[in-house]
């Protein structure tokens, strides 16, 4: 029982450094064996609930059973769908079988043939059609689909195309162009065809001219009153906005056999993560921990040389998340694929002994021959389908090393910036400020702090900047901040930071230094470090601005910090503007001011929420008249449908 209890708390350990991030995740025993897979919309949560709260039988054994915990990142929470569907199958884990049917999801198809027909399917014909999902949301293709009969019409009879000299009824209600009775030429129908296949790709200029399209449509019947075809073409824009996200990565129909490497460095940490692609469908995540001095590029090539050493294990396609040097990684993998021809080796020719069962170990002269021709093909996307999966790849593995980072200090680190910058004792605690705004507008400011050279989150705060007045003016903003964040340590007598960090140059760090000398915080250490160079810059007015190399260690825990209070100070600068900017469309209608705006937004949470209630509920809700509100949701209609 105790062992039982043990284990649990080892589990909620592991979980706590879970992101809440969509993805799969799963439970292996003490064996390594998979015994359950799921998803989760917020991979933390969901799992954390498996060891909170009663459980049923079940689910109580389940959990007694789970020796670790792995997860997968996804984009979102239909890739985990899909994911999980193609892990299940592969793997069939015993606490899975009862629970899934196994079916296929549908996916739609375009014909290989004069005049092509596009319809949902659950079959793959591998006669050249195009293949586009699979999808889980069937009711949304079936509303993709009922929309493209009305912009593209294209024939739905089955077989080769017949002759007729008058058209069928599909015709004349406009789901059907009649290239068989000659009522559209097949280069015309064909960009039809075309114009389908670039929003099943998720092409955003298609999608930005459809939607263009529909949105004007949209404003006229607004303005004709109209009402219910605008409604209609509102709800066509909403087929289309939800098309975006059926698209997924996690499963297509390039057969070729792939891998998608990344790598991540933090500091001297470092996370390599390999999704592996086979028939099409993401079969697994490997990560792979290392620690390394060099660079991204250096830990890739050392990976590639380890992990890559049976031919048959080696891909057709490798992409990766750094340029390397792909003439020497091609070099590699042509020996080791040559090897498989000559009857090489790692260590050497096979010998008589190794050959005497010619049935085990000898390769059929042609599948030797076939492999040893082919080329491995090494690259780093910068866009499209396999950019999407790479940044999957990289999620992963950013994930990973943050979390070795986060129980890793960095004492080395630590040491040489003392050194570098002159400290007297170790900048264990360090905070850092930076100043976010948009043409005056919503200033902010962000103090972090990082303690033994990692982030220390529970001692975020952010600061609305109340004296620019408009004016754009950051060491006025530095000033302010800095006053109120050690104004208040000295008065309620807190613990001083190591050493202060601000985001800027020599001018922010002055500022900086002003208000911290006029508390008498004079012997508090303060410098910054400016983007463009990498500087870093000094209060004394003799100090030269001082360059560390790359790889230093030092510069590496500047730079963290630095992004961090660049990242935090951003984001509360958005928030604002998107809050901001919701309240100022709602009092763009007349009748509704700043307190009914804001009495609708403590009702509703979002404009989403304001438009799908209506009319009525607005009126008995929060008392808006009715011809008020039948404004406010047009008004919402055209706006929100705008791409």
């Amino acid at each position: 029982m105790e062992e039982m209890e043990s284990q649990a708390v080892k589990l909620k350990e592991l979980i706590r450094d879970f992101p809440l991030s969509p993805g799969v995740y799963m439970m292996k025993d003490s064996q390594g064996r998979i015994i359950y897979i799921g998803k989760a919309k917020e991979l933390k949560k969901r799992v954390s609930s498996y060891f909170t709260g009663e459980k049923d039988l079940k689910t109580r054994i389940l959990v007694r059973k789970i020796g670790t915990i792995e997860y997968i990142i996804t984009e979102n929470e239909y890739e985990a769908l899909i994911l999980e569907n193609n892990l299940i199958k592969k793997w069939k884990p015993h606490y899975n079988v009862n629970l899934k049917d196994g079916k296929s999801y549908p996916v739609i198809r375009i014909t290989k043939e004069a005049f092509p027909r596009i319809y949902k399917t659950r079959h793959i014909v591998h006669d050249g059609s195009e293949y586009y999902g699979p999808y889980a949301d069937v009711n949304q293709i079936d509303a993709f689909l009922e929309l493209m009969e009305k912009l593209y019409p294209l024939r739905k009879c089955r077989g080769p195309l017949k002759k007729r000299y008058t058209p069928c009824l599909y015709y004349h209600i406009g789901r059907c162009s009649a290239p068989c009775a000659g009522k559209i030429s097949e280069e015309a129908y064909n960009e039809h065809v075309d114009s389908v296949r670039k929003l099943l790709k998720g092409h955003n200029r298609e999608m930005k001219d459809v939607i263009s399209r529909l949105q004007q449509e949209m404003e006229e019947a607004a303005e004709d009153l109209n009402f219910e075809r605008a409604a209609e073409v509102r709800d066509s824009i909403g087929v289309l906005e939800g098309t975006r996200k059926l698209q997924q990565d996690v499963e297509d129909f390039n057969l070729h056999v792939r891998d998608y490497i990344a790598c991540v460095m933090r500091e001297h940490i470092v996370s390599i993560s390999v999704l592996q692609m086979r028939e099409g469908k993401i079969l697994g995540r490997e990560i792979h921990r290392a620690e390394s001095f060099g660079t991204e590029q250096d830990a890739l090539i050392n990976f590639f040389l380890q992990y890559y050493q049976d031919p048959e294990d080696i891909p057709e396609q490798i992409f990766v998340s750094h340029s390397v040097d792909t003439e020497i990684l091609q070099r590699v993998f042509d020996e080791l694929l040559n090897s498989v021809k000559t009857g090489r080796t790692a260590d050497g020719p096979v010998s008589d002994a190794d050959n005497a069962d010619a049935s085990v170990t000898d390769l059929d002269d042609t599948v030797r021959k076939k492999r040893s021709a082919r080329k491995v093909r090494i690259k780093k996307p910068n866009s499209g389908k396999h950019y999407r999966i790479m940044r999957m790849a990289l999620e992963n593995a950013v994930m990973d090393a943050e979390k070795r980072l986060k129980s890793h200090e960095n004492i080395p680190g630590l040491e040489e910036l003392q050194k570098v910058l002159g400290l007297r004792k170790l900048p264990k605690r360090i905070e850092g400020f930076d100043i976010a705004q948009l043409a005056g507008k919503y200033p902010v400011a962000s103090l972090i702090s990082f303690y033994n050279g990692n982030p220390d989150k529970k001692n975020y705060r952010r600061f609305h900047v109340k004296k620019l007045e408009g004016r754009i003016d950051d060491y006025e903003a530095i000033r302010e901040v800095v006053a109120r964040r050690y104004t208040k340590i000295i008065n309620e007598k807190l613990k001083l930071p190591d050493l202060v960090l601000i985001d800027g140059g020599k001018g922010q760090v002055s500022a900086a230094k002003e208000i911290l000398d006029a508390l008498g915080l004079d012997d508090l250490p303060v410098a910054g470090l400016a983007k463009e160079f990498e500087e870093i810059h000094l209060p004394a007015a003799d100090e030269n601005p001082i360059r560390l190399p790359r790889s230093s260690e030092a510069l590496k825990i500047l730079q963290a910090v630095r992004d961090e209070t660049h990242r935090f100070a951003t984001a509360f600068n958005q928030q604002l503007r998107t809050k901001d900017s919701k309240f100022s469309l709602l009092e763009s209608v007349p009748g509704i001011g700043p307190k009914r705006s804001r009495e609708l937004m403590k009702s509703y949470g979002s404009l989403q929420n304001i438009l799908k209630a209506g009319p009525e509920a607005l009126r008995d809700s929060c008392g808006v008249p009715l011809d008020t509100a039948q404004a406010l949701i047009m008004k919402l209609s055209l706006e929100i449908s705008k791409p």
